[in-house]
């Protein structure tokens, strides 16, 4: 009790990732050849090469006042009408029955809003009476969308792992105040936390930056695990928190802790200084939900016997 594992069943080569190339925001965010791509939402994308990403093409914001958000956007995603069956048949090769299979999300809710608004916008919309009321209803709207996702990629994709994407911190500091994010975040993705654990998946937060006073708030809302950035001293809040939630990415572990050799059994590439990092992807803790492994990966549309069946977030259906 209370160690920390050099190496646990999370990182790349442990997991199947894939992408849910049905939203239109996954196809404009990809690579391509350096021009625009348009998001289910009418904002364009421009993948970047040296950054690795895409990023939102410069200089003219969609939405300009957030309180009209929805008379500027030029339309609102609707995951109902994605084709998901061919998005399942474009990645299906790549998943197996031998590892747990996770689908990654593009930017969720402060990443919508960035990509509506640009930045500093975005950051003051956040935190303006007169614009929260504003932020609310899209942030309303960005959550039934995900909601849905999660939906057809639990139906489609068969999937363990679901992970959401939003990043709320810079090199130095978080971008928000914890109250903050209790405000105007935490309803949205306590919500979406809690709808996709009826779905029986484990929820995976991936968020950059250094947000470690936010590591609270994220145990509280139920995420299972956390992908931070190495600025964050995860090591510290591992010992907090490590029941209830796992810390994966680099860990810096306490001075003194022995080197071990990469060998596959461990796959450690710890080093004996006062601070080294464990592996590239180093679980610490356990997470509470549905285990157990099916022999066979069902057909598109169906679903296993072990994952608990949730109630369809389109009421038509």
């Amino acid at each position: 009790a209370g160690k920390i594992p050099m190496w646990a069943p999370f990182a790349s080569g442990d997991i199947t990732r894939v992408m849910a190339y049905a939203d239109p925001e996954r196809v404009a965010r990809s690579k391509g050849d350096g021009t625009p791509r348009t998001d289910g939402w009418g904002v364009d994308w421009i993948f970047v090469d040296v950054a690795g990403g895409a990023m939102v093409k410069p200089g003219a914001p969609l939405v300009t006042d957030i309180n009209e958000w929805e008379k500027q956007v030029k339309a609102i995603p609707d995951p109902d009408t994605w084709d998901w069956e061919a998005a399942y048949e474009k990645v299906k090769g790549s998943i197996d029955d031998e590892h747990a299979t996770m689908v990654t999300n593009p930017g969720c809710l402060f990443e919508r809003l960035i990509a509506l608004m640009d930045f500093e916008n975005a950051a003051v919309a956040l935190i303006d009476d007169e614009q929260k009321e504003g932020v609310h209803r899209l942030f309303r709207v960005v959550t039934d969308i995900h909601t849905k996702m999660y939906y057809y990629i639990h139906k489609y994709f068969h999937t363990e792992i679901a992970n959401f994407n939003d990043d709320w911190g810079s090199q130095r500091a978080e971008f928000f105040s914890t109250e903050t994010a209790r405000e105007m975040l935490f309803p949205y993705i306590k919500e979406m936390c809690d709808y996709v654990h009826s779905l029986g998946m484990y929820w995976d937060l991936h968020c950059c930056g250094f947000v470690e006073g936010l590591v609270p708030l994220f145990v509280e809302a139920g995420y299972d695990s956390w992908g931070g950035q190495p600025m964050n001293d995860k090591y510290k809040p591992k010992k907090l928190y490590g029941d209830k939630m796992l810390f994966t990415g680099h860990i810096n572990c306490p001075p003194g802790t022995p080197p071990r050799s990469r060998t596959p059994s461990s796959r450690s590439s710890s080093t004996p200084s006062a601070r080294t990092t464990g592996s590239s992807l180093s679980p610490t803790g356990t997470a509470p939900r549905a285990s157990g492994r099916r022999s066979t990966r069902p057909a598109a549309g169906t679903t296993t016997g072990w994952w608990p069946r949730a109630a369809s977030p389109n009421k038509n259906e």
